[in-house]
């Protein structure tokens, strides 16, 4: 199992390359299939209202 951790996700710059950057590398087979995402920042956003960023 892999933890993937972005630090700062709440900000403009992970919601614009993380996701893409993400599933390009899941694309082309270079994430472990069992991996989890953690992701934490200073922004007051929900666990509800941040996954539509999170499409991978």
């Amino acid at each position: 199992m892999t933890v993937f951790v972005l630090f700062g996700a709440t900000g403009d710059l992970a919601a614009r390359m993380a996701p893409p950057v993400s599933w390009t590398l899941a694309n082309e087979g270079l994430l472990p299939q069992n991996r989890i995402p953690v992701g934490g920042g200073r922004g007051d956003v929900s666990h509800e209202d941040s996954m539509p960023t999170c499409t991978n």
